[in-house]
């Protein structure tokens, strides 16, 4: 299975965040298919029932802020199966939050944006899991990295 097969995850209870989202992707040109979850629970529920590579996502954009769990107990959950080390995790949060980006960051999330999106946050992430990588830097900062 490619991964134009795989869907684009987002795991958001706002709903003008979502739609702010779906339009920003839609610039992009991505063609996967989208699905959103709407709180952390969900989230655990679709990635405890969804394990297989061909069923996991190209990449996951998880809100910090969720209700039910948070996008903190989702990232835990995903590092507890290995999971996140098969797509890119990107964290999104309203605020620059140090100890959230770097607490994200040790669970193996690949990036943490800064809501509202747009185009070109979108477009400037690699949402093909083989192409991101992280690389710390001596400043204890992290580097996205093609591959």
């Amino acid at each position: 299975m490619n991964d134009k097969s795989r869907i684009i995850l987002l795991v958001e209870d706002n709903d003008d965040d979502v739609l702010i989202f779906k339009r920003a992707l839609a610039k992009t040109g991505i063609g996967n298919e989208f699905h959103r979850l709407k709180n952390g629970q969900e989230a655990l529920d679709f990635f405890g029932k969804n394990v297989e590579p061909e069923n996991l996502p190209v990449v996951c954009f998880l809100d910090w802020h969720l209700p039910m769990k948070s996008g903190l107990e989702v990232l835990q959950f995903l590092n507890s199966k290995n999971l996140q080390v098969t797509f890119p995790v990107i964290v999104l949060t309203n605020q620059q939050d140090l100890k959230a980006i770097k607490e994200s960051y040790v669970l193996g999330a690949h990036s943490f944006l800064t809501k509202p999106l747009d185009v070109e946050q979108l477009s400037n992430l690699t949402v093909n899991s083989r192409l991101i990588a992280r690389q710390e830097m001596p400043n204890g900062t992290f580097l996205l990295l093609n591959r």
